[in-house]
């Protein structure tokens, strides 16, 4: 299936006119990769976009492609909110990252 995914990613990419529908076309099968696998999918689409698929205006640069700064803010966010905790993940709250190795083994036995 791998091999299919990158094949429709570069078909749907020269297609730019239907940027929208390619981008949930490629989604789609993305998540039906990850569920394959047993991996997590996060729908970042779902937040970024509206009602037709494309990227929200207060997100967007001019290009309606790339994110803006504050669209940039809102993804991280969403990424440390909805990503399986990790004590070990510096970008999650309650992270030992960037705690002292003593400190981080004083914490071990934690969850």
């Amino acid at each position: 299936m791998a091999e299919t995914l990158r094949e429709l990613v570069v078909a749907l990419s020269l297609d730019s006119s239907n940027f929208s529908r390619n981008m949930r076309t490629i989604n789609q099968q993305i998540k039906a990769l990850c569920e394959e696998r047993g991996l997590y999918y996060l729908d970042l689409n779902a937040e970024f976009s509206d009602e037709n698929g494309y990227l929200l205006t207060d997100y967007a640069q001019p290009d309606g492609i790339h994110l803006t700064v504050s669209g940039y803010n809102k993804w991280v966010s969403y990424l440390c909110t909805h990503t399986p905790y990790s004590k070990n993940n510096p970008y999650q709250p309650g992270s030992t990252y960037y705690l002292s190795e003593e400190m981080q083994s004083q914490l071990a036995d934690l969850p």
